[in-house]
């Protein structure tokens, strides 16, 4: 259990990376109800998430947090297998992060 849970905190430190080299800018802590569905091999099929109200996520902002998954999603997988498809759910705090 605890080598899945440094793989997931390890995918989401490449997309805080991901979104800042990609010129994403929250601006602020901003905390996310993430559940991602992968596939047995480990490649990321889908995401669903939820931004708490108060934080004040614009729509803009929203829709180009999606893309943006969209295609970090096409290069990144998570480093577990299965005999079957699987999902993973958690709350996390985005930040800016340096892209270097």
């Amino acid at each position: 259990m605890m080598i899945r849970s440094f793989l997931w905190t390890a995918l989401f430190k490449e997309l805080m990376t991901f979104l800042s080299a990609q010129g994403f800018v929250w601006g602020r802590e901003t905390w996310c109800h993430v559940r991602i569905y992968f596939a047995a091999d480990g490649i990321i099929e889908y995401w669903l998430y939820n931004f708490k109200r108060n934080d004040g996520i614009l729509p803009e902002q929203q829709d180009e947090f999606q893309r943006l998954i969209t295609l970090f999603s096409q290069e990144h997988t998570i480093s577990i297998t299965s005999k079957s498809s699987f999902s993973q759910c958690g709350g996390v705090t985005f930040w800016d992060m340096d892209s270097e």
